[in-house]
């Protein structure tokens, strides 16, 4: 570590504040630097003496700082630049950026990092990486709150504790030369990579009057008047044989319709003849209609009519999953196709309103009375949580965490209500399991402590069964960022030992994930999921993630499996929504798990301002075929 003092720092200071851009000019005040005080300069922690060398280079026009990092203890060699007291003040400024090049041969990425006071375990900096060609020059940029272009620890500006610079792992010595750092942009601008996704406003995405809309028209014309958009092939013939518009929220801006599960188009057809109209709505660059939700229609001549497009759309003809299905997320609509077929020379569309809309709906009465399917069915498991306490000889409420590493559960976090149980999440320092001296991972993984709580259920060692129907009526949460599930795990039973084995999903096992949402996506989506062979080299999976539902009055849905020798099929309100048909499908008993982490494949990072939020159980139910219980040796109650 080097630390300069104001005798050593003189000269050195002032290439900060000029060469680097820190002094005139800047809107930044930089206390430390511009009162000529003690600059500290150092290695990366815990490096080896020799992993990083660096010293100041005056040439006739310029100065910089030439570095160079080595393999060595640290597999992230870098320096960092701090003031040897108190902290840089950037207030008002959007990014820090530093101009570096590579005077080397080969290509080199380095990472710039602006860091916050605080625990490591806090994640308490911004960062960004560029990748530098040999004899090149690049500016690696830094968002306060981003990390590598994704939201990140919530870096104060004014309180900087120091800028880091480093290499991953490099193979060989690397050089590098650092020329300016400066601060710039305002509090508040959005990183370019950030695309917008804006809520229409009570779901209108157009009418008359409505600003900051995108029409282009293909194929003819558009214009806009009091009355609407009036499409208008060309009057001379064209080897296009459809005309029409495209709707868009703007450049790098999408709409967020999660609230809703159809969008309708109000319009009026005038032409001679009936004409033929395809209305799609898009997700960004569509793969032959794989994720986008498109609608034909034939409209009569001259006639007013309100054509609705639902985001309810069978995967293909037969509901079966494939990894080909279609997919289409409501929360990332790039905008709506509006094509016409030119079947007739006279033909004119006009668009008076364009809207997202949540049909009314109401399940099926049987609904958590039966399964879905007719059989000589048999009630085998029934949990309504409303006796104001967790039913231990059914549930666990401990139990592992592989999922997100940053949650504990507890105990606390199940909170009854008359007639629920609901799985709350929220910011609250604790222990995994509620067991302080646990030690490492805690009990079947999940860090010992972390700051955010969650409730756990699960069924192993207590409840397990082979082949049935299995439902759970549920209400999601809506904070940012959160992961709840209703699925099920293989369970061979105690006879097999280690934990490992008995619940491994290979030789017959198979995971089933009958719902798995994330709050990103909203109310009215989730996936369905199988995955077997482990979860390595050999792990396989097949599932969807765009099942649209609808909720009911109160806000939840029912969602269930089919699961018989063969075959799983998946409901949701009584409706089928998914089916899978193999050989493959599991063979062997299985437990039931609610779970609540943060995070997920598609999600939002998590928003701590919404917490604390509830995953809401109401019922569980499990039937069983008569002829299966015979099969495996249980009598019916």
């Amino acid at each position: 570590m080097y630390l300069l003092n104001c005798h050593h720092v003189k000269a050195l200071a002032l290439w900060f504040l000029c060469a680097l851009g820190l002094a005139a000019g800047s809107k930044v005040n930089f206390p430390a630097w511009n009162q000529e005080s003690e600059l500290r300069i150092r290695s990366n922690h815990n490096s080896d003496p020799d992993q990083c060398r660096w010293r100041i280079i005056r040439e006739k026009e310029s100065e910089y700082l030439s570095v160079t990092l080595a393999k060595g203890k640290n597999r992230y060699p870098g320096i960092m630049l701090s003031p040897a007291k108190g902290l840089w003040d950037y207030s008002g400024s959007a990014w820090l950026e530093a101009v570096l090049s590579n005077p080397g041969s080969k290509p080199i990425s380095l990472t710039v990092r602006a860091d916050n006071p605080g625990g490591w375990k806090k994640n308490p900096w911004s960062a960004a990486s560029v990748r530098i060609a040999p004899g090149k020059t690049a500016t690696a940029r830094v968002y306060w709150g981003y990390a590598f272009k994704r939201k990140a620890y919530p870096v104060d500006p004014a309180r900087l504790s120091g800028i880091l610079i480093y290499a991953n792992n490099p193979k060989q010595p690397i050089t590098f030369h650092l020329h300016a750092i400066k601060a710039g942009g305002h509090t508040g601008d959005t990183p370019p990579w950030i695309t917008r996704r804006i809520r229409p406003e009570n779901g209108v995405l157009w009418q008359p009057g409505r600003k900051g809309i995108l029409i282009q028209a293909f194929g003819g014309s558009a214009q806009t008047d009091e009355q609407g958009i009036h499409i208008t092939p060309p009057k001379t013939s064209s080897r296009q044989t459809s005309t029409g518009i495209f709707l868009s929220p703007g450049k790098k801006t999408l709409w967020n319709l999660s609230s809703y599960l159809q969008v309708e188009v109000h319009l009026t057809c005038i032409a001679s003849a009936p004409t033929n109209i395809t209305l799609m709505l898009e997700n960004k660059h569509p793969r032959n209609g794989s994720n986008c939700v498109s609608k034909a229609v034939t409209l009569a001549p001259n006639q007013k009519s309100v054509q609705k497009l639902s985001f309810i759309q069978p995967l293909n003809p037969q509901n079966r999953l494939a990894k080909d299905a279609w997919r289409f997320s409501s929360a990332d609509v790039t905008g709506l196709r509006i094509s016409i077929e030119r079947s007739a020379p006279d033909v004119k569309l006009i668009i008076h309103r364009i809207e997202a809309s949540t049909p009314a709906f109401s399940p099926p009465d049987w609904l958590g009375e039966r399964p879905p399917v007719a059989g000589e069915w048999i009630q085998t498991f029934n949990e309504d949580f409303n006796t104001g306490k967790l039913d231990e000889s059914k549930w666990n409420c401990y139990g592992p965490n592989y999922w997100d590493k940053k949650s504990h559960w507890s105990r606390q976090n199940l909170i009854f209500t008359r007639e629920c149980i609901l799985i709350r999440y929220e910011k609250k320092h604790g222990y995994h399991n509620d067991a302080p001296d646990a030690r490492g991972y805690g009990v079947r993984g999940g860090y010992k402590e972390s700051d955010f709580a969650g409730g756990y259920l699960d069924t192993f060692g207590k409840w397990r069964q082979r082949y049935g129907y299995f439902e759970a009526r549920m209400k999601l949460p809506t904070a940012p960022g959160l992961w709840p599930a209703f699925w099920m795990m293989p369970d061979r039973g105690p006879q097999i030992t280690p934990v490992w084995k008995r619940t491994s999903t290979h030789n017959g096992g198979m995971e089933f994930d009958i719902m798995e949402h994330l709050t990103r996506w909203g109310p009215h989506r989730y996936n369905v999921a199988m995955h077997w062979d482990g979860y390595q080299k050999e792990h396989k999976a097949i599932g969807s993630g765009s099942i649209y539902v609808h909720t009911d009055r109160e806000g939840f849905i029912t969602a269930g499996l089919l699961w018989l020798p063969g075959k799983a099929v998946f409901y949701c309100n009584g409706r089928e929504v998914a089916r899978y048909e193999s050989p493959r499908i599991s063979t062997v008993p299985a437990y039931m798990m609610f779970t609540l982490p943060q995070g997920g494949w598609d999600n939002a990072p998590l928003d701590i301002t919404k917490l604390p939020d509830d995953f809401v159980i109401d019922y569980v139910r499990v039937w069983q075929s008569r002829e299966f219980l015979e099969k495996d040796g249980q009598n019916p109650p």
